[in-house]
């Protein structure tokens, strides 16, 4: 193999990993290890709750929601809505729902697991937002 093509094919290996490991969690609130100790938990769930704004709408303009942390009750219809230009896909509560470009979607705050905090991820972004169930 010559050495532009082996150039080439280290620069398209490259290339690959970079768009694959865009899987960011959000840089706001501290990532917990595999084993986290009480203090880490509750660092994180003190870090969430601090960021909470009541609604019932979250905007997710480029992956990045506003607000990062919403706060409803139980049963809420909350309005997930999709500005961009591209289709969006959520994944929470072991659900994911495909929300397209320019239209929103209505997701009733209501899960199998009960009221609490839960994390979603926003196409390939882990923990790009959360949603506090009261």
């Amino acid at each position: 193999m010559s050495k532009v093509a082996l150039v080439f094919l280290i620069a398209a290996v490259m290339l690959v990993a970079g768009c694959v490991s865009q899987s960011n969690s959000n840089p706001d609130v501290p990532d917990l290890p595999q084993y986290p100790t009480d203090e880490q938990v509750e660092d994180q769930q003190n870090t969430i709750e601090s960021r909470a704004v009541t609604g019932t709408e979250i905007n997710l303009r480029g992956c990045d929601p506003e607000p990062e942390v919403l706060r409803v009750v139980e049963s809420a219809k909350i309005k997930i809505t999709n500005p961009d230009n591209d289709q969006h896909r959520i994944s929470i509560a072991s659900q994911s729902y495909r929300i397209n470009e320019g239209t929103f979607f209505e997701l009733i705050a209501k899960f199998p697991q009960g009221k609490g905090t839960y994390n979603y991820n926003c196409d390939d972004i882990q923990n790009a937002g959360y949603i506090i169930i009261e």
